[in-house]
C-alpha cells in the first residue's frame, strides 16, 4: 500500500484510487478525502472541518477489506451520493469514527438510514444529516430508523423539485 502523510495547514484534497492496505493522513485544515474503490485503506483527516465522500459499495463492511476512516477533530462530514435509492444500515458506518455529518445526495425517490453500534461509534456526539436531491418530494419516502441513536439527531431534507403539494 501506500502512505501519505500531511503537514500542510493549508487544505488537502485526495482522490483516486490507492492499493490495499494504504495510509493516508492529511493535516490540521479542512481537507476533503475520496476513499477509494480499491477497499481496505485507513484514512486519518486530523483537526479541521472535513469532508470524506464515498459510493455506498465502497462502505458495505465485510470483515475482509474494510475501510477505516477518522474525522478526528473538528466538524466532519461523510457524503454519498447514489443514483438511485439508497439504503444504509448499521453495516454501512463500520469503518467510520469521529463524524458529526452524513451528507446524502439521492436522486432516486427512496432513503433509508438505519442506526446501531457501529453508528453510534461513527457519530459520537450527535448526527445532522442532511438528504438533498430527491426527485419527487410528493411520493419519496424517507425512513430513518434512529431508535438505538441516543444521541441529537437533526434531519435536513430537501427535493429536487418544487417543494409544494399541488
Amino acid at each position: 500500500g501506500v502512505t501519505f502523510t500531511s503537514t500542510s495547514t493549508g487544505e488537502v484534497t485526495l482522490t483516486g484510487n490507492v492499493a490495499k492496505n494504504s495510509t493516508l493522513t492529511t493535516g490540521s485544515n479542512n481537507d476533503s478525502i475520496t476513499l477509494s474503490t480499491t477497499n481496505g485503506s485507513t484514512y486519518s483527516s486530523g483537526a479541521g472541518n472535513d469532508t470524506f465522500i464515498s459510493a455506498i459499495a465502497n462502505l458495505v463492511a465485510t470483515g475482509v477489506d474494510d475501510h477505516s476512516y477518522d474525522g478526528g477533530a473538528g466538524t466532519d462530514t461523510l457524503q454519498v451520493s447514489d443514483a438511485s435509492d439508497t439504503t444504509l444500515t448499521d453495516n454501512h458506518f463500520t469503518g467510520a469514527s469521529n463524524l458529526e455529518k452524513l451528507t446524502v445526495k439521492e436522486d432516486g425517490g427512496l432513503l433509508s438510514v438505519t442506526t446501531g453500534g457501529s453508528f453510534n461509534s461513527a457519530f459520537p456526539n450527535g448526527v445532522t444529516l442532511t438528504a438533498t436531491d430527491l426527485l419527487d418530494h410528493a411520493t419519496a419516502t424517507i425512513t430513518w430508523a434512529g431508535g438505538l441513536y441516543q444521541k441529537d439527531q437533526t434531519l435536513n431534507i430537501t427535493t429536487s423539485l418544487v417543494g409544494d403539494a399541488a
